[in-house]
């Protein structure tokens, strides 16, 4: 009864280190970002006038490959990054980055009336 105890114990451990090694490199493997290449029937994207160079090589990359990856959003790749229905893209609080909110959203309160 004692070995059979043991025995489990140890299969037990085993498994305990396989599932542990498994799933750390399995994280080591799969923490660098996943960007997929945009879509060929996509136009190339058009950058701002002012826009950094280095967001705008990115968005050139990126834009239209139907993920919305870090740089963009619902003003610079609507086509990945877009609003859903009855949502409207805007800056929120005259802040830099634009968002999806309803109407009330982007203008903040309502003037009394």
């Amino acid at each position: 009864m004692a070995s059979q105890k043991r025995l489990l114990v140890m299969l037990v451990a085993i498994l305990v280190i396989v599932i542990g090694v498994s799933l750390s490199v399995y994280t080591l493997t799969n923490t660098a970002p996943n960007i997929r290449p945009r879509r060929v029937t996509i136009p190339e994207y058009d950058c701002a006038i002012g826009m950094p160079p280095s967001e705008c090589a990115q968005l050139k990359i990126t834009c239209g490959n139907g993920v919305i990856d870090p740089v963009e959003d619902c003003n610079n790749c609507p086509i990945d990054a877009g609003c859903a229905s009855g949502l409207f893209c805007g800056k929120v609080n005259e802040s830099q980055a634009y968002t999806c909110n309803t109407q009330a959203g982007l203008w903040g309160s309502h003037p009394a009336g």
